[in-house]
């Protein structure tokens, strides 16, 4: 996380908006095989730190950004730590059916995964929306703050 932080900051000088879009399951993940108060405070120095920055913004998904993709198909608020049940749910669901975390995929045109989901992106932002948001001392709660990249790019849906 450090180098990528670092990235964030070295960005927000150069660009008008700095996204960070983070997948927390890496983070849950460390947090329980470490020392979890020591993880939890680095989160929060990169929250902080950001905090000062007008152009710089830390949005998570709990636990991958597929869960923000289930939510254009369904509301959960159901909790995963890892990912790979969220892809599970993918692959047996009506928006991406055969569903697959593989650059071949995403990069698919016979897929393009965006149009597929992009009739339901009103219905997945309302389903994020009722999550909240993320909260790193209440790390294991659904969340998908994907949605606030609209707003912040001041992209009407």
């Amino acid at each position: 996380m450090e180098y990528q932080f670092s990235t964030v900051c070295s960005n927000a000088k150069k660009y008008d908006q700095v996204i960070w879009l983070v997948d927390a399951d890496t983070i849950i993940k460390e947090i329980k095989e470490s020392s979890k108060a020591s993880k939890i405070q680095e989160v929060k120095g990169y929250l902080e730190e950001a905090g000062g920055m007008d152009n710089v913004h830390i949005l998570f998904n709990t636990p991958c950004l597929e869960f923000w993709f289930l939510l254009h198909d369904r509301y959960t608020g159901r909790f995963y730590a890892e990912c790979g049940p969220v892809e599970a749910l993918l692959t047996r669901s009506t928006i991406l059916p055969g569903y697959k975390k593989t650059e071949k995929y995403f990069k698919n045109p016979k897929q393009n995964i965006y149009q597929r989901l992009k009739p339901n992106l009103k219905t997945a932002i309302s389903n994020a929306m009722r999550l909240g948001d993320f909260d790193i001392d209440e790390y294991e709660s659904a969340k998908a703050e994907t949605f606030k990249v609209f707003k912040i790019l001041g992209i009407d849906v």
